[in-house]
């Protein structure tokens, strides 16, 4: 199950090139659960910059 999180930043998905200001978190075995793309769900975000 994935849950959508609003952090206020802007973020860029290396996999697809989808930004977006909002990411989902990944159910998996780590402790705080992975972020990840809300288009293609890859775990592969960076903080947009200008």
């Amino acid at each position: 199950m994935a849950s959508e999180k609003s952090s206020g930043e802007m973020y860029r998905c290396a996999s697809c090139d989808a930004t977006f200001d909002d990411y989902v978190v990944l159910d998996d075995d780590s402790i705080a659960g992975t972020a990840a793309c809300p288009e293609c769900r890859q775990p592969s975000l960076r903080l947009a910059r200008d």
